[in-house]
């Protein structure tokens, strides 16, 4: 379908013609990644945007009902005095044509629908509420799941916690979302937790790993069909 090793983030349009990703290409002295999107078979590969150098669109989810276009953009951050690099990415919607661009939500990333195309869950490290303290991230604040309406508007943290907590996913029916979490110090592998959509009865699903810093539960994933039921605290 692609070729290289240039290609992101793919994602089924809701009719099942287009898959959109994002291509990683040297612009200028560094690299810019934009939004494409390609039939199945590989036919009528199309750039959707051209992002500035040193700017990066990662490719999200389709809105299952409007087939607008949430995605992910991020500017090449400068460190600030205190040493912490400030989160210059930002959620933003656009038409499947690439028209009508809006900024939805800054300091914030990993957007994803609400099946019933209403709603948006994402990551952001708006808050400060911790510093990642190990890795490479280290000059980072941890992330933390938020939701909001399709609009931007109404946009609430689920839960406070001091884990760095992303790349949340709506279970089908809607009431559940799952999300990938992480202790701040990384001194335990990453997990996968669900948590009720009004940011009630969280809970660790995923099995413990025990001696091993080298794997973990990342980037959940619901199956297609069926409804997930609101847990019960």
């Amino acid at each position: 379908m692609t070729t290289g090793r240039n290609a992101l983030y793919p994602e089924w349009s809701p009719d099942g013609r287009w898959i959109a990703y994002s291509a990683v290409t040297r612009a200028g002295n560094g690299r810019t990644a934009s939004i494409w999107i390609v039939h199945p078979d590989g036919t009528g590969a199309t750039r959707l945007n051209h992002p500035e150098d040193g700017a990066y669109d990662f490719a999200g989810p389709y809105n299952p009902g409007t087939g607008r276009i949430a995605f992910t953009r991020c500017a090449r951050p400068q460190l600030l005095r205190n040493g912490m690099e400030p989160d210059t990415c930002g959620v933003w919607t656009m038409n499947p044509d690439a028209s009508d661009q809006r900024p939805l939500a800054s300091e914030s990333e990993q957007p994803a629908w609400s099946p019933n195309g209403r709603h948006i869950v994402f990551a952001s490290a708006r808050d400060h509420a911790a510093r990642i303290r190990v890795g490479a991230d280290e000059q980072s604040w941890i992330r933390q799941v938020y939701v909001m309406d399709a609009d931007g508007s109404n946009q609430r943290r689920l839960v406070a916690a001091d884990s760095n907590d992303g790349w949340p996913d709506w279970a089908p029916g809607g009431t559940v979302i799952a999300y990938e979490t992480t202790a701040g110090d990384f001194s335990v592998p990453a997990t996968v937790a669900v948590i009720n959509a009004d940011g009630t009865c969280r809970r660790i699903v995923s099995p413990r790993l025990t001696g091993r810093f080298d794997a973990g539960y990342h980037t959940p994933a619901w199956r297609p069909g069926g409804v997930a039921a609101r847990l019960t605290c």
